[in-house]
């Protein structure tokens, strides 16, 4: 909302820098009436949003001024894109980065990048996914594979019995330098998009696994 309200008064604010800044006619003496009006106020609550104080903005100059002001919206616009972009979606590498996580560019089979994309954010087809519509207490939330452990990510990735020649041939030969890791640890580097290599190796292994959850009828 108030990203909204400086931006709507940042034309106000630029006219209202040029004209601080060229006196001229009447202006000097209406600059002396204590009387605000409400666009003034809206000036001066914008330039208070931004971080400045009107005697600072107009001590540095017309062209800095406006300079300053032009890169703090763009700051604040970055901010706003960083916290509406999901995690999964955003640089692994570089967490101020605004631009998309790197396989969007690189995965170029649509069916592959959704299901990489499904699996960063664990929405794969799953007991686990199917519970949140079923209000399934998370406990209950079982794979149908004679495991019956629960269906999340790290399930289908590393035990599920469904999917032994899919994991054998794509995720098993990225995890032979993690011997003895945690399985978080290793589902944290599967799908950190760090890689191109790699990337492209569990986002096939993620395309299979989703074709075989919604073409064998496996049941949640």
């Amino acid at each position: 909302r108030c990203y909204r309200y400086i931006i709507l008064h940042t034309i106000s604010i630029t006219k209202w820098l040029v004209g601080h800044t060229n006196l001229q006619g009447l202006l000097p003496l209406m600059l002396q009436d204590h009387f605000q009006s409400s666009w003034h106020k809206a000036v001066l609550k914008s330039l208070k949003m931004l971080g400045f104080s009107p005697q600072a903005i107009l001590a540095s100059g017309l062209e800095q001024a406006k300079s300053l002001i032009k890169q703090r919206v763009n700051d604040v616009e970055r901010q706003m894109d960083i916290a509406k972009s999901p995690d999964f979606n955003s640089s692994d590498i570089n967490r101020y980065s605004v631009s998309p996580a790197a396989y969007f560019y690189f995965l170029e089979v649509n069916n592959t990048r959704r299901a990489f994309t499904l699996a960063r954010s664990s929405t794969l087809p799953s007991a686990v996914l199917e519970g949140r519509f079923k209000a399934t207490p998370y406990h209950l939330r079982l794979c149908s594979c004679p495991l019956g452990e629960i269906d999340s990510i790290e399930h289908i990735f590393f035990n599920c019995l469904y999917h032994i020649k899919v994991r054998e041939d794509c995720i098993r030969p990225l995890l032979d330098r993690f011997p003895g890791r945690a399985n978080k640890t290793k589902l944290a580097y599967l799908l950190s998009d760090r890689n191109h290599l790699t990337t492209r190796q569990v986002a096939k292994f993620c395309a299979q696994v989703y074709k075989q959850r919604k073409s064998s009828g496996i049941v949640f």
